[in-house]
């Protein structure tokens, strides 16, 4: 086991990805002081650190673009009358 950081491809990279998002990232053995794994909030570590990875994957690929799904019912709503925002009815 080279102790060094270097050489151990993803695991490297994963921890110090999971660095600040979990205190047990950087411990050595997945094995508490009874020998049974060691459970965080009902997860093993490696189930843990898959889980974040996961939410870390999610969030990155959020999309924040508004998406306009029936464009017959914009065109409508921008062409009817507004008053701070709010549809008022026409003046004839």
């Amino acid at each position: 086991g080279d102790s060094s950081g270097g050489g151990g491809g993803g695991v490297t990279s994963l921890s110090s990805t999971l660095a600040p998002y979990s205190p047990y990232a950087g411990a050595a053995g997945t094995l508490g002081k009874n020998g049974k794994s060691r459970i965080i909030g009902g997860y093993t570590l490696e189930q843990r650190r898959q889980r974040i990875l996961r939410f870390l994957e999610k969030r990155k690929n959020r999309v924040w673009m508004k998406k306009v799904k029936y464009g017959c019912r914009k065109k409508l709503a921008d062409s009817r009358p507004r008053v701070k925002g709010r549809f008022v009815p026409r003046v004839k």
